[in-house]
C-alpha cells in the first residue's frame, strides 16, 4: 500500500511518537476530529448481555421547576448568579462562562430539556447541556450547545473543552428553527460511552463519534456570555448500546481503522492506533498474537520479519525480545523508534480515552489462550467497548463461554457461510464482517431481519463507501478511516 508523502510523514510521526512516548507515564489528551452526523436514525442492534449495565431504562432525574422555588438538592453552582423563579432554573449573569453541575457520572444516558434561550452578548454565544463535566467547574468536560443564531451552520454543536483549555467541535448542524424569539424549544441527547446523538424537537440533527469522557464527569448546565430559563430537566439512565448499531439503507455507519491508521503510521502499533482513534474511529481495530512467554502483542503476521527489523515467530520470542525489535523504521524511518505494543498497553490507552478495541483473535487459539486476553479486557473493565473478532468461529465460542458480556463478530472471506445467520448464532454473536465483495444488499435484509450486524472490510474508496452505505452496512473498515470519515461527513451534509 502506498503512504503519505515525506513531509506529511514527518510531521505526523514527530506528534505521535511524543505522545506514544509518555503513554506509561501521563494519560493522553482525548483529542479528536469531527465525525461524520446523520439524519436517519438507527435501528436498534442486538447486543451483548452486561453484567454491569442497566437491563432497562431508569429516571434518575425529573425536575419540573414550575413546582419549585429552589435549587434542587446537589445542583452546585460553579460559576454565574442562578436561582428557580417564575417556573424556571435560570442563569442571569450573561458575563464569561457559568455553570451549574448536577447528577452523577453515567456511561448511557439520555438528558431531555424544556428551556428558553433569553439573551445573549452576541449571537454567536451559546447555551449547553454539559454531558461530562468535571466537578470542579473547570475543563475539561464536553456539552451539546445551542448558539443564539440556531439556524447558522453551527447553531448547534457537540464540543470538547480539552484539559489544555482548547476546543475540539466534533459536530455541528443547523436547526430546524431560530430560538431567539425566546420561546421555549425541547432537546433530547442521547450518550453512550464516546458515542452521542441531538434531537432537536423531536427531529434527529446529528450524532458523533467522539464525544470525550473522563472517569467521574458528572452533568452540567453550561452558558457562554449567555442566559437562559430551563423549564423541565429530565435524565434517564439507559441500557448499554448495541455494540454496532443497525442503520438503514442510505446511512452512513460506523468507521473503523483496519490496523489503525496504516496508510500514515506503521500498522498495528499504538501510535497508528492513537492516530485512528483520534481522527474518529468506532474501534481500535487490531490484531493479537501471543509471545513465547504468553504475553498478548499486537501484530498482524505470524513472524515479525515483515513489519520489524527482526525476525522469527512471535511465539518464539519472549516479550523482552520482541520490545527490542523497532516496528517503525521500516514503514518509514521518520517513525524509527516505534516500539511492538503489547494488547494491555492498548487496553490502558483505552481506558484512559474511552475508546474501544476490536481485536482479532487468531484461527486456532485454544480455550486458555482467549483466556488471557479475556482476562485483561476485564482487568480495564472494558468488556462494553471491546468487540472480538476472528475467521475462526472456535476461539469466538471460548469468548462466549469465558465472558458472554463481550461481543463476538465473525470474519469471512471468499464466500458466504450457508446460513449466515446461524453461522453467527453458533457463537452468540451481534455482527458478521464479510469481505467487502460479499457485501449485498440481500445480505443486508437478511442480517438486519435477524437483529445482526455487518461491517464490510477493508474498503479504501469512495465508490466503494457509497456501494455499502446504499446497500445499509452498518460499520466500514478502511485502510483510510480519515478519508473515510471525512466522506461520511460530506455525505451527510
Amino acid at each position: 500500500m502506498s503512504a503519505p508523502g515525506p513531509l506529511r510523514r514527518l510531521s505526523l510521526a514527530a506528534a505521535c511518537l511524543a505522545g506514544v512516548a509518555s503513554l506509561a507515564l501521563v494519560s493522553l489528551n482525548p483529542l479528536v476530529q469531527k465525525a461524520s452526523a446523520t439524519a436517519g436514525a438507527p435501528r436498534p442492534a442486538v447486543q451483548a448481555a452486561s453484567t454491569t449495565a442497566s437491563a432497562r431504562e431508569e429516571v434518575l432525574i425529573n425536575e419540573d421547576f414550575s413546582t419549585r422555588t429552589t435549587i434542587p438538592g446537589g445542583w452546585t453552582p460553579k460559576s454565574g448568579t442562578w436561582t428557580v423563579t417564575g417556573g424556571a432554573l435560570k442563569q442571569t449573569s450573561p458575563n464569561g462562562t457559568t455553570m451549574l453541575t448536577f447528577g452523577q457520572h453515567l456511561d448511557d444516558f439520555r438528558i431531555d430539556a424544556t428551556l428558553s434561550f433569553d439573551s445573549a452578548v452576541n449571537d454567536s454565544r451559546w447555551v449547553g447541556l454539559g454531558l461530562d463535566v468535571n466537578p470542579a467547574g473547570t475543563s475539561p468536560w464536553s456539552h451539546a450547545a445551542v448558539r443564539r443564531v440556531s439556524t447558522a451552520s453551527n447553531g448547534l454543536e457537540f464540543a470538547n473543552r480539552l484539559p489544555s483549555n482548547s476546543w475540539s467541535v466534533v459536530a455541528a448542524s443547523p436547526a430546524p428553527r431560530s430560538v431567539a424569539d425566546g420561546k421555549p424549544f425541547d432537546i433530547s441527547i442521547e450518550v453512550h460511552g464516546t458515542n452521542a446523538t441531538w434531537t432537536f424537537e423531536g427531529r434527529q440533527i446529528q450524532t458523533t463519534q467522539s464525544l470525550q469522557r473522563t472517569a467521574n464527569g458528572v452533568l452540567g448546565l453550561i452558558m457562554d456570555q449567555a442566559t437562559a430559563s430551563f423549564r423541565h430537566i429530565t435524565v434517564t439512565q439507559l441500557p448499554s448500546s448495541p455494540v454496532i448499531p443497525l442503520v438503514e439503507p442510505g446511512h452512513t455507519g460506523l468507521a473503523i481503522g483496519h490496523r489503525g491508521n496504516p496508510k500514515a503510521a506503521p500498522e498495528d502499533t499504538l501510535v497508528s492506533e492513537v492516530q485512528s482513534h483520534r481522527l474518529g474511529s468506532a474501534y481500535m481495530e487490531l490484531d493479537l498474537h501471543l509471545t513465547k512467554d504468553n504475553v498478548p502483542v499486537v501484530m498482524h503476521d505470524d513472524t515479525v520479519d515483515r513489519t520489524t527489523n527482526g525476525t522469527g515467530r512471535v511465539d518464539g520470542l519472549t516479550l523482552a525480545q520482541i520490545k527490542l525489535l523497532d516496528a517503525g523504521v521500516k514503514f518509514d524511518p521518520a517513525y524509527a523508534g516505534t516500539k511492538v505494543p503489547t494488547f494491555e498497553e492498548t487496553l490502558q490507552y483505552a481506558q484512559r480515552t474511552g475508546g474501544s478495541v476490536m481485536p482479532e483473535l487468531k484461527a486456532g487459539w485454544t480455550k486458555d489462550q482467549v483466556r488471557i486476553v479475556t482476562a485483561l479486557v476485564q482487568k480495564y473493565g472494558l468488556q462494553s467497548h471491546t468487540v472480538w473478532q476472528s475467521f475462526d468461529p472456535v476461539p469466538l465460542k471460548y469468548a462466549y463461554e469465558l465472558d458472554p458480556s463481550i461481543a463476538r463478530a465473525g470474519l469471512v472471506s471468499g464466500s458466504l457461510p450457508a446460513d449466515p445467520v446461524a453461522y453467527v448464532g453458533a457463537f452468540h454473536g451481534q455482527a458478521l464482517l464479510p469481505a467487502t465483495a460479499l457485501v449485498t444488499p440481500a445480505l443486508m435484509r437478511t442480517m438486519h431481519a435477524a437483529g445482526l450486524a455487518v461491517v464490510a472490510w477493508t474498503a479504501d474508496t469512495p465508490g466503494d463507501w457509497a456501494k455499502l452505505t446504499a446497500a445499509g452496512v452498518d460499520g466500514i473498515m478502511s485502510n483510510s478511516v480519515g478519508e473515510l470519515i471525512g466522506w461520511m461527513s460530506r455525505y451527510n451534509q
